[in-house]
């Protein structure tokens, strides 16, 4: 069977977004061991503007009973625009999905920007391809680097300063992985001022640990941000430095953030209570090194706010109302 696939600017809905594609391609098959297909030009894009990053995906190649090798894969935006190649190999055993290679580099032609991906996806046991086995046994490597990756690719009103750098790694099942983030000193526009920040990021069956971060945005400067999140238990923790200027007066509060669920185990998310503290603000804006010791409540319906052991600021938010008072330990 030889055939060929050809149309231009032809509309596709995707969700309430209306695209465009345009394909030039040929094919010859006899068999499952013995076909080969040419794709000359795959050409995506969203005309009208409604997306304001007005994206643009094209690619070309060939593949057979072995893979498909990507010539030239290019995507392009407002942003910037990437250009590179690309792998997709896969293995078959008795007509059973053993191995899927992922290879895919893009770079800049006029800065820095790079995007590198590699990936690996095995099926040691020959599971035949289902969502379960995928999540549960199949076991995946993946690495990747974002270098000087343009901000304007998914956030509105980005400057060139606005880059993203980061290392990643992920090893495991999909259910079940060790995932390392090492986010490098990176920046968005963040209403109006940049936002910096840089930090190391582990997930695993323990859950989310963060470590060595910072954030810088504004007057605001959040450092030696230290934590963990177990996501099963909603329970959490983190410490952090927390310093500034506002209105010419500085401030520094060392501060402790404590999350746990008051239904663990039984819709954990629903019912929770978070502890931030401080033991010593210091600074003009505190020139009597006041302390500070808020526990928040949260449940389905109702928000609770309490200070210094209900003599401070009591907080209630209750649909779309809300109530507060202070007591004698407040400031108010």
């Amino acid at each position: 069977v030889q055939g060929s696939v050809d149309f231009t600017s032809l509309p596709v809905k995707a969700g309430e977004n209306i695209f465009t594609a345009s394909v030039a391609s040929t094919m010859y098959y006899k068999s499952a061991d013995d076909f080969e297909i040419e794709v000359s030009n795959f050409d995506v894009e969203e005309p009208s503007g409604k997306i304001a990053f007005r994206p643009h995906f094209v690619f070309s190649g060939c593949g057979n009973k072995y893979g498909f090798v990507f010539s030239k894969i290019g995507y392009f935006d407002v942003a910037s625009a990437l250009d590179g190649k690309g792998n997709l190999i896969w293995g078959l055993t008795d007509g059973t999905l053993d191995s899927l290679l992922v290879d895919v580099k893009l770079k800049s032609l006029i800065s820095s920007e790079r995007v590198d991906l590699n990936a690996s996806i095995q099926n040691p046991q020959l599971l035949p391809l289902s969502v379960e086995n995928l999540m549960n046994d199949f076991y995946i490597s993946a690495q990747g680097t974002l270098k000087n990756f343009c901000s304007g690719h998914f956030l509105t009103e980005q400057n060139k300063d606005n880059v993203i750098n980061a290392d990643f790694s992920a090893t495991g099942t999909v259910k079940n992985p060790l995932v390392n983030l090492k986010l490098n000193k990176s920046s968005i526009n963040a209403a109006g001022f940049p936002l910096t920040a840089f930090g190391n990021f582990v997930y695993d069956d323990r859950g989310l640990s963060v470590t060595d971060s910072q954030i810088k945005w504004a007057f605001l400067n959040v450092e030696n941000i230290t934590g963990g999140f177990k996501p099963e238990e909603c329970t959490g923790s983190l410490t952090a430095k927390v310093s500034g200027e506002l209105c010419k007066l500085t401030f520094n509060v060392p501060l402790q953030v404590n999350l746990m669920s008051l239904t663990p185990g039984n819709n954990s998310f629903s019912n929770l209570m978070a502890q931030i503290k401080s033991d010593k603000m210091s600074g003009t804006f505190f020139p009597g090194n006041e302390k500070l010791d808020f526990v928040v409540t949260k449940n389905d319906s109702l928000i609770n706010v309490v200070s210094a052991g209900g003599k401070g600021i009591r907080a209630s938010v209750h649909g779309s109302s809300f109530e507060a008072s202070s007591g004698i330990d407040s400031p108010l």
